[in-house]
Formats: structure tokens, C-alpha cells, sequence
């Protein structure tokens, strides 16, 4: 299962959609709770032995960062460091 992180300033969350988790980020980047952020996919794994659930980041998502103007630029990205 594929699911969305995303960052923005001190919030941070999980949605399990793509556009739903840049909206977000969005929002919270045009009430100036954040500067910049990021969305982040990654897959949902449960431990055989366990349990416990884990999300495993596949470094591909976008960063995002707020312009002068008010203006969200977004940047796709492949190399996000992928957490083990």
C-alpha cells in the first residue's frame, strides 16, 4: 500500500493521496505556516514478529517552497534520503 507523508513547518501528517497530501501542504504554506514543505511517498509495512506498523520511504515525492509573491513552487523529487 502507497501511502503520502507530508512536512510542512511543525505539522506533519499521512493521506493516502497524492493530490490530497499537496492540497494540504498547500494550505498550510498560504496561511504562512510554513515556508516550505514536502510530500513523500512511501509504503506501508507491518512486522511479522510484532506487529507494529512502519512506513518505508521510497525517496520520490516534492518539495515545495513558498515565493515572494505568495507563489507555491513545487519540484519533483528522486532522492530524498530513504529512512531503513
Amino acid at each position: 500500500m502507497i501511502v503520502w507523508l507530508w512536512d510542512a513547518g511543525s505539522a506533519h501528517g499521512v493521506t493516502d493521496d497524492e493530490s490530497r497530501a499537496r492540497n494540504t501542504v498547500t494550505a498550510f504554506m498560504q496561511s504562512n505556516q510554513a515556508d516550505s514543505a514536502r510530500v513523500e511517498s512511501a509504503t506501508l509495512a507491518t512486522g511479522v514478529l510484532t506487529l507494529a506498523t512502519v512506513y518505508r520511504r521510497t525517496g520520490m515525492g516534492w518539495s515545495a517552497r513558498r515565493e515572494g509573491n505568495g507563489y507555491i513552487r513545487w519540484e519533483a523529487v528522486h532522492d530524498f534520503p530513504v529512512s531503513l
